[in-house]
């Protein structure tokens, strides 16, 4: 923040767009109880929580933990089980953060759960975490580990971390968003919901290709001839409930065969696959090379064949799929 009247403008924009009484922020910033702060702007940590969340009314921000425009730890109650909300700003100078993950409280009760969000600016993946790696990044990288696993969270991207057992017990969800707030982090939310994850099972349409296959066009004129006459023989039966009931029986005998010609199709892929590994094989070690040879370019060619057949197949489909 700037200053003090600062912190009293944003608090007036926060009643406007949240509504007066309806949130909480607390905030540790030097310069924000200040009118004319001497110190320079270049730090602090502010904490955002909205009536909605659980434990609401039980929420209390522990100053006694603050580590002044670093670090601030609010509690709650989420029934009797005790959850500690984290926000870590680490400097930027990698010889200084170590000093800063040290000050970090970490002794709390066994049984209560973390959330420790901020920005660590610390690559904690060389690979994952950073596009052009340099060994100053590493500076406080083991401080922030022992950290995280004294309060038992999981490691995730720019930088949400969460309590193992919650997100076992709760269905997480994670976005990155564009960050309309400048900065060149991405907006990170994690959703934590006790609703099951939706399942839906995925949709499924007939391929026109099996109805050309005569043992399956003899297959649905048998079973359409049967349900024809045993409609017939009784003119008070419900007919369409019969009907409905026909309908549903073909179509799960139908993805039967659509998945044993999707097995069939694969298995030839592997069998050509072993096929070539063999004829490469016996290249390794048979005296007649030409011979061998031979066999590996016919089943090398055999092979490629069959994966441009089973590859042009699944572009068909594909297009037909979004065609109809």
């Amino acid at each position: 923040m700037r200053n003090r009247k600062q912190l009293e403008t944003f608090h007036r924009h926060l009643d406007n767009e949240v509504g007066g009484g309806a949130y909480t922020l607390y905030t540790n910033d030097r310069r924000a109880t200040q009118d004319e702060p001497a110190h320079r702007r270049h730090c602090g940590v502010a904490s955002f929580f909205h009536r909605s969340m659980p434990g609401y009314t039980t929420l209390t921000h522990l100053s006694q933990y603050d580590v002044p425009g670093r670090y601030l730890v609010a509690t709650a109650l989420w029934g009797n089980l005790s959850v500690y909300i984290h926000n870590v700003y680490a400097p930027v100078e990698s010889d200084l953060r170590g000093a800063i993950f040290e000050l970090l409280p970490r002794d709390f009760e066994p049984e209560s759960v973390h959330l420790v969000g901020g920005d660590f600016n610390i690559p904690l993946h060389s690979t994952l975490d950073t596009c052009s790696p340099h060994p100053r990044h590493g500076g406080g990288k083991q401080d922030c580990v022992e950290l995280l696993t004294a309060l038992g969270v999981v490691d995730a991207l720019d930088y949400l971390f969460l309590d193992h057992e919650l997100v076992s017990q709760l269905n997480p969800k994670a976005t990155y968003d564009k960050n309309d707030f400048g900065g060149d982090h991405l907006t990170h939310t994690v959703t934590l919901s006790r609703s099951p994850a939706p399942t839906t099972k995925p949709y499924w349409r007939l391929p026109r290709e099996h109805l050309l296959d005569p043992n399956i066009q003899s297959a649905i004129t048998m079973e359409a001839t049967s349900l024809l006459a045993s409609m017939r023989d009784d003119q008070d039966l419900n007919h369409g409930a019969m009907w409905y009931g026909w309908l549903k029986r073909m179509k799960a005998k139908l993805i039967h065969c659509h998945r044993l010609h999707t097995q069939a199709a694969s298995n030839q892929l592997q069998t050509l696959q072993l096929r070539l590994a063999a004829a490469k094989r016996a290249l390794e070690w048979h005296g007649d090379h030409a011979q061998a040879a031979g066999e590996v370019t016919a089943a090398q060619l055999a092979l490629d064949s069959a994966k441009a057949e089973h590859s042009q197949h699944a572009l068909d489909r594909q297009f037909d799929f979004h065609a109809n």
